[in-house]
């Protein structure tokens, strides 16, 4: 018989003066709260103030997505890696290429096979997936009360960072695309040229003639004298 140890709290799991579980029918009620912990990694326990912003949006800087879970208390969140590069290339400043992976399968499978966004580099994008929690992805649960926000986090993340929510969503807003082919200490050289203007079709304009524009005047109104 194999005995397998309970896996410990995490360094930065804080030291309540109380004990509990997620899953617990009754989840005691406190009066001291923990400050917000983006990148939490280990088994760690947090309890937040109802009105902390990130954890009323269950934030995270790890790339994590909704799973099923038995419970409609609790919501499950669950791992999904991070987006690197086939070659584990290295960019000027010495940075390696730890992208964000998308959060919809859809998007996410479109992401794998891309060139990699450095410029010298001819590798693809892959996602490394997380299997931090006994070879399953590292989960995040989150339990909602009347006076505390819980979250519990089980298992440790095998993978590096990825790029920081906030940078994923800039570049998106700056090229309306998810991935670009700049990064961090690269140039966009994005074109400079304005948009054609689009001539409305004449069909008595024929050979070489040059095409006008046609503007659409209102009409008058009443008689013109």
């Amino acid at each position: 018989m194999v005995v397998l140890e309970a896996p410990t709290e995490s360094k930065m799991a804080p030291p309540h003066h109380f004990d509990w579980d997620i899953n617990d029918t009754n989840i005691p009620k406190v009066s001291e709260f923990d400050p917000f912990v983006e990148w939490t990694d280990g088994h760690c326990r947090f309890v937040y103030p109802v009105e902390q912003e990130e954890a009323k949006r269950h934030s995270s800087g790890w790339a994590m997505r909704n799973t099923n879970n038995h419970n409609v208390n609790i919501l499950k969140k669950s791992c999904l890696g991070v987006l690197m590069c086939s070659l584990r290339c290295t960019l000027d400043g010495g940075a390696k290429v730890h992208l964000r992976p998308a959060i919809c399968d859809k998007a996410r499978k479109k992401q794998q096979g891309r060139p990699c966004p450095n410029k010298s580099c001819s590798g693809r994008l892959e996602v490394m997936q997380c299997r931090g929690h006994c070879g399953y992805p590292v989960t995040h649960f989150w339990r909602h009360t009347e006076h505390a926000i819980f979250f519990q986090a089980k298992g440790v993340h095998d993978h590096p960072r990825p790029e920081a929510k906030s940078t994923a969503e800039a570049r998106r807003s700056l090229t309306g695309r998810g991935l670009t082919s700049t990064l961090p200490g690269q140039t966009s050289h994005r074109s400079l040229h304005p948009r054609p203007l689009h001539h409305h079709h004449n069909p008595r304009i024929s050979g070489n003639k040059r095409p006008f524009l046609l503007l659409s005047l209102p009409r008058p109104l009443g008689r013109v004298f």
